[in-house]
């Protein structure tokens, strides 16, 4: 019986063991992705260009700050031309245009896209010609 309540102590102490080495693992990396956070928002403020931007280093949470704001006079016209130019200006990729835009729109351009279907929305041209119809 010692045997066994020896062997029992073993192994609930390794499986202890192995839960702590988990929780310092999530705890570090954790304590990277906070580190990396903060750098990406002392290069925002300075203006710094993020080291070897590429689309798969894309964030829209980072880009929609670049996005121009849908004006109070409802021209989707001059929006759409603006917020097209920003996208190329910044060089972001067309693929995130759609992540971007939804979040500019008011009252009718979010009753347009809530309509659209899942595809529809993700699909710039029908996003864009959608707009352009429902402001006409």
């Amino acid at each position: 019986m010692d045997q066994l309540e020896a062997d029992e102590r073993k192994a609930k102490e390794l499986r202890e063991a192995e839960e702590r080495d988990k929780k310092e693992l999530r705890d570090a990396e954790e304590r990277e992705k906070i580190r990396q956070h903060e750098l990406s928002v002392q290069r925002l403020e300075r203006n710094i260009a993020e080291p070897s931007q590429s689309t798969a280093a894309f964030k829209v949470s980072q880009a929609i700050k670049f996005c121009p704001k849908f004006p109070s006079d409802d021209d989707m016209t001059a929006f759409l031309q603006s917020f097209e130019k920003a996208m190329l200006v910044h060089e972001f990729p067309k693929a995130a245009w759609t992540k971007l835009i939804h979040r500019q729109l008011v009252g009718k351009g979010q009753k347009v896209f809530a309509e659209l279907s899942l595809d529809s929305c993700m699909e710039r041209e029908t996003l864009k010609t959608a707009l352009l119809l429902a402001y006409a």
